[in-house]
C-alpha cells in the first residue's frame, strides 16, 4: 500500500493503522509495524506516543489473527520482530496464533527470517512452545551453511536466553559453525557467543548472568 510507504512518522503511520487497518492483509500488517518499528527506533516516542503505538499494534492484532493462515514465512518474521522491537508483546490469542502459523511454515523460512523470530521471542523474554523450538532449531541446523554471522549471533543469543540445553546434535552443529566465523567476528559479539555458549553447554546448568542483544 502506497500510503504506508509515505508516511513519515509514528502519529501518522498511527493514524492511518487505526483508520484503515481492517483492510491491511498480513503483509500490509507487517509493512505497517516493521515501519512503526523503525521509526519508533529512530525517535523514540514519548509516554503518550507510546500508549497510541500499544493501541495501534493491539488493533492490528486483531487483523493478523483474522488473516493469520494467508501470512509468509517474510510477513511473520517482520511481525514477531516488529513486536519486540516495540516492546509490545502480543496478546495470547494472537502469539498463540502466531506460534502455530510459524510452526506450519517453518520449513518455508530463510535464514534471516528463523534469525528474527528466535530473536524476537527472546528479546520479549518469551520461550518458544517446545514443538515450536525444536523445529526452529531443525531449521537453523539444515540451513546452516547459509545463516550469515550476524544472523548466527542472533540464534545464539537467542537460544542462550531461553535457559534450555539443546539436543546434542543441535549445539554440536551450532559449535562447530561459530569456530568458523569467529575470528571474524567483533568484540560485542564475541562476547555474546561466549556468554551463550556457556548457557547451552550440556551440564552447565544455564550459566549466570545475562546477555544483551539490542
Amino acid at each position: 500500500r502506497e500510503e504506508i510507504h509515505d508516511v513519515e512518522t509514528v502519529e501518522d503511520l498511527i493514524k492511518l493503522c487505526l483508520k484503515s487497518g481492517k483492510q491491511f492483509d498480513t503483509s500490509d500488517i507487517a509493512v505497517a509495524m516493521h515501519k512503526m518499528a523503525k521509526l519508533a527506533t529512530a525517535n523514540p516516542p514519548n509516554a503518550s506516543s507510546q500508549e497510541w503505538i500499544k493501541m495501534a499494534v493491539a488493533s492490528l492484532g486483531v487483523y493478523i489473527k483474522k488473516h493469520i493462515k494467508k501470512a509468509n514465512p517474510r510477513s511473520l518474521a517482520m511481525i514477531v520482530w516488529s513486536y519486540a522491537k516495540l516492546g509490545e508483546a502480543p496478546s495470547a490469542d494472537v502469539q498463540n496464533a502466531l506460534d502455530v502459523r510459524i510452526f506450519n511454515v517453518a520449513p518455508l523460512f530463510e535464514p534471516q527470517g528463523i534469525s528474527m523470530v528466535l530473536w524476537s521471542f527472546a528479546r520479549l523474554e518469551r520461550t518458544p512452545p517446545p514443538r515450536l523450538l525444536q523445529t526452529l532449531e531443525q531449521q537453523v541446523v539444515e540451513s546452516l551453511d547459509r545463516f550469515n554471522s550476524q544472523g548466527l549471533v542472533n540464534v545464539l543469543w537467542a537460544l542462550g536466553t531461553f535457559k534450555y540445553t539443546p539436543p546434542p546434535h543441535i549445539y554440536e552443529a551450532l559449535l562447530s559453525k561459530i569456530e568458523h566465523v569467529l575470528p571474524h567476528l567483533k568484540l560485542p559479539d564475541v562476547s555474546l557467543v561466549l556468554w551463550s555458549l556457556v548457557r547451552l553447554t550440556p551440564g552447565s546448568g544455564g550459566g549466570g548472568g545475562g546477555g544483551e542483544r539490542g
